[in-house]
């Protein structure tokens, strides 16, 4: 059917599938879509959380008058933790897609944060950034890995300069950003941030070695030409 003679629903569904299919968002579009799903509970529960500090019986914060909200806490402390370390990296190797790598850290805290009105980078901030630069260049080399069935995938000539300046751009700012925090922060701040800066090391070298490919191509490709245009 022509999509001239789409609903406008059946439009908005069909870009949302071409969405999901692209590979900024991942490989295999079930794969993606279980990301999205993880996404949207973990935002869920961190608005039930807040719900339970606003919403009070006989005066008091629902929060402090079930066990069932003390259970919800820690399965949201649970969560963020998961998703600000561990998931990013780990869906970025299971399906690519350097977006939603960079993403998956990103939403539970940007939401927690927005909630309680903090609008400075702070910590949870800070971690959630450098992990999500760490995810979206893993998911540009799984991505490649998966597509030329090597694990020097560079060596196959061909990179994809959609990924590569959307990585590229999402590192250049996250590190900014990261540096801007660690020359404002108290020591004591700095000492938990401290870890997490040897994983810079992670897209520093895949960005500056996809990169060093492309000139090495785009290079080889002018001299082809030449004697064509000569």
């Amino acid at each position: 059917m022509s999509t001239e003679h789409r609903s406008p629903l059946g439009r908005g569904v069909g870009f949302v599938t071409d969405l999901l299919e692209h590979p900024l968002f991942g490989t295999e579009v079930r794969r993606t879509r279980y990301a999205l799903a993880f996404l949207a509970g973990l935002a869920a529960l961190v608005l039930a959380s807040h719900a339970g500090t606003v919403i009070t019986v006989g005066g008091a914060p629902l929060e402090t008058t079930t066990w069932l909200f003390d259970t919800l806490s820690a399965i949201i402390i649970v969560g963020v933790v998961a998703a600000i370390t561990v998931v990013p990296i780990a869906y970025a190797g299971w399906n690519g897609g350097p977006a939603m790598a960079f993403a998956i850290p990103l939403v539970p805290v940007a939401l927690g944060e927005l909630i309680a009105g903090r609008y400075v980078l702070g910590l949870d901030m800070a971690i959630a950034l450098t992990v999500g630069a760490v995810g979206a260049a893993v998911a540009l080399y799984a991505t490649d890995v998966r597509q030329t069935r090597r694990f020097r995938p560079w060596r196959a000539g061909s990179i994809d300069d959609d990924l590569l300046v959307f990585v590229t751009t999402v590192s250049l700012v996250a590190s900014l950003s990261a540096v801007s925090f660690v020359r404002t922060v108290p020591d004591h701040v700095l000492e938990l941030y401290t870890p997490f800066l040897v994983l810079w090391l992670v897209p520093a070298v895949i960005v500056c070695t996809y990169w060093g490919v492309w000139t090495r191509v785009a290079l080889e490709a002018g001299r082809d030409r030449r004697p064509l245009e000569s």
